[in-house]
């Protein structure tokens, strides 16, 4: 069985080669492969757009992979992927062509070259739906008195053409929630579905969360760049919260979106990040945020475990891999009505589920679960429970292995 995935993150091999610092997302990919590879009728090569000028193959350990460059932008179709696309597939000879993701314009080259025959995707952020999303929250005056947030937006869109031709055009999707089965089937009513949950990074499966080694009355969130991961409603609720917690921390994983480390940060600390800033000085907040910067998978670990809560409160999200590791380790877990987190989350027994707009609900269900050890735990231990069992390595590699046998068997009886 030959499979050909295609990424949009390198792998850590590759990285090394090129002598690329270390890519700290996308680390659940490297996870599957490893446990794809262990699969000895299975023979794998990863194809990934990188910010180089020509096109690479390499076998590293071997290891095949495929290095399509992108002259600097992976979010501009670029009509050389058609050709490169087309290379692969005559050097590797792919029995099923699994594409991770739509959001960038490689997707739809790929079909445009190779055609959707033998082709699975699987659906991770969908921008073009996403992008319903980027105000919530924030009010009109708010967006008005920071028209660069007009121009994070626009940014924000930009690969959504590409995106809706690469929906519309796809035959197999691969999925794990509710709400992206209803995606693909709104896209092509001629499409068929696959449900194959994610095989997150292997530290995530050791250790488990302890009640009494944590740091009492502190919030984890995995990300804040940008608007649609909620980071305002959470600073309208923390005021509640110190009404009841004085001492409450809250602990942000990557930078502050008000830093200006970068041009794109600079411009951020204009728009989202200038409303960012805003509501933590009219709050009084300064003292209770802490922004971690980048983190490693194993740092990231260490968080989770010390957090008294884990707060997933995106305005939109399919189903994300921050919330199911917090659950896989036990943190007790709130996250926002929205997308697949339902898919996640059973109300009340693995964690809590609020509307995104509802922050004093979610002020509320932050303090019960500071108040109340009991629930606190009972949570923990299902959420950890049913982690187990849905990101279980052999389970999902046996279903993404029947996933391409079906496709193949597809393909030969047409």
């Amino acid at each position: 069985m030959r499979i050909l995935w295609i990424t949009n993150v390198l792998f850590p091999k590759v990285s090394n080669y090129l002598g690329y610092s270390k890519t700290i997302i996308g680390g659940w990919t490297y996870s599957a492969a490893d446990e794809l590879r262990k699969r000895d009728y299975v023979q794998l090569a990863v194809a990934s757009l990188y910010m180089g000028n020509k096109f690479q193959e390499l076998n590293i350990d071997n290891e095949l992979y495929y290095l399509i460059p992108c002259n600097g932008n992976m979010l501009r179709y670029n009509n050389n992927y058609e050709c490169d696309c087309k290379k692969i597939e005559q050097s590797f000879h792919p029995d099923v062509v699994h594409i991770y993701g739509t959001e960038y314009p490689i997707t739809l080259a790929y079909l445009n070259a190779c055609g959707n025959k033998r082709v699975v995707v699987s659906l991770q952020g969908l921008p073009s739906i996403y992008s319903r999303y980027f105000f919530s929250g924030i009010g009109l005056m708010e967006i008005i008195k920071r028209p660069i947030l007009f121009f994070e937006k626009i940014s924000f869109d930009r690969n959504n053409r590409n995106e809706i031709k690469a929906l519309k055009q796809i035959q197999y999707y691969e999925g794990r929630s509710n709400w992206d089965h209803a995606i693909s089937w709104a896209s092509n009513h001629f499409s068929r579905y696959y449900h194959c949950n994610r095989t997150l990074r292997n530290v995530f499966y050791e250790d488990k969360w302890n009640i009494e080694k944590i740091e009492h009355h502190s919030i984890f969130l995995s990300q804040a760049q940008y608007s649609i991961k909620g980071l305002h409603q959470v600073l309208k609720a923390l005021p509640i919260v110190l009404s009841v917690f004085p001492d409450t921390k809250v602990y942000i994983a990557g930078d502050a979106p008000f830093n200006n480390s970068t041009i794109k940060n600079m411009i951020k600390s204009l728009g989202y990040g200038n409303y960012i800033r805003t509501l933590i000085k009219y709050n009084g907040l300064k003292d209770s945020l802490v922004f971690l910067g980048p983190m490693s998978a194993d740092e990231m670990k260490l968080r989770y475990l010390s957090a008294n809560v884990f707060v997933c409160p995106s305005s939109i999200e399919n189903v994300p891999n921050s919330l199911a590791e917090a659950q896989i380790l036990g943190v007790p877990c709130i996250a926002s009505y929205v997308g697949g987190n339902s898919s996640l989350i059973d109300e009340g027994f693995n964690g809590l589920l609020y509307r995104f707009e509802d922050f004093e609900i979610l002020a509320k269900y932050i303090c019960d679960i500071f108040s109340n050890q009991a629930l606190s735990i009972e949570i923990s231990i299902n959420g950890r429970k049913t982690a187990l069992e849905r990101h279980n390595k052999d389970r999902n590699i046996d279903t993404l292995v029947s996933i391409y046998q079906d496709v193949i068997d597809n393909i030969s009886t047409k």
